[in-house]
C-alpha cells in the first residue's frame, strides 16, 4: 500500500472549474503545484493488483505546527493578543480548509480500507471566505468588532474547493471539526 500526500495546489483556481473533481485534468499553475502532480502521476503509474495507491489530495489544512505567515496563523495570532485580524479587501477570497487531525483521520482509513485506491480528495468539500474564518477566530477568541480592513489583493479574491465524493465512498471518511472548533483550536 502507498498513500501519498498531495495537494488541491494541482489546480488552478483561475482556469480550472470549481469544486476540483476528482476525475479533473489538474492545471498546476505554481512549482510546488506542478512537483506534486508529478509526484501523484510517478505514483500512480505503480498501481496495479500488487500494489495498491491511493492520492490523497488535501484541502488548505489548518492546525499545530502551520506555517506561521499563513492567513490563519496570523489571524490567530491576533485574536490571542486581543486583536482583531487583518483582511486583505473584503475577505471574500474562499478556500476549503481541513484541521489537520481530519487529515491525519483520511489518512488512517486510506491505508486500513481495501477499497482506498486512485485519487481521493480530503477536504470539506465546500468554500469558507477568508472573513467567515476571520469572524470564527475573534469569537472563539472573545474579540468584539471586525475585522480589519486592508487594500485588496488579487491572491486572496480566489474561491477553491475540491469535490469530496470519494473520500465518502471509499474511506467513508468525512472531516468531523467544524470551523467554530477549529478556531478555538488554532
Amino acid at each position: 500500500m502507498l498513500v501519498l500526500a498531495s495537494t488541491r495546489s494541482v489546480f488552478d483556481p483561475a482556469t480550472d472549474v470549481v469544486p476540483f473533481a476528482e476525475d479533473a485534468t489538474p492545471h498546476p499553475s505554481s512549482p510546488y503545484g506542478r512537483s506534486k502532480h508529478a509526484a501523484e502521476r510517478e505514483a500512480l503509474v505503480f498501481a496495479g493488483p500488487e500494489l495498491r495507491v491511493c492520492v490523497l489530495r488535501l484541502a488548505q489544512l489548518v492546525g499545530p505546527g502551520q506555517d506561521p505567515t499563513s492567513f490563519v496563523a496570523r489571524a490567530a495570532a491576533a485574536c490571542r493578543e486581543g486583536r482583531a485580524p487583518e483582511l486583505w479587501g473584503a475577505g471574500t477570497g474562499a478556500r476549503d480548509w481541513l484541521w489537520v487531525g481530519d487529515a491525519c483521520e483520511a489518512f488512517v482509513a486510506a491505508v486500513t480500507r481495501h477499497e482506498a485506491r486512485g485519487v481521493v480528495h480530503v477536504g470539506a468539500g465546500r468554500a469558507t471566505s477568508l472573513r467567515d474564518v476571520a469572524v470564527a477566530l475573534m469569537r472563539a477568541h472573545g474579540v468584539a468588532g471586525e475585522p480589519v480592513a486592508r487594500p485588496e489583493r488579487a491572491a486572496d479574491e480566489d474561491r477553491a474547493f475540491l469535490a469530496v465524493g470519494r473520500a465518502r465512498a471509499l474511506l467513508g471518511w468525512q472531516p468531523r471539526t467544524p470551523l467554530e472548533r477549529w478556531a478555538a483550536l488554532v
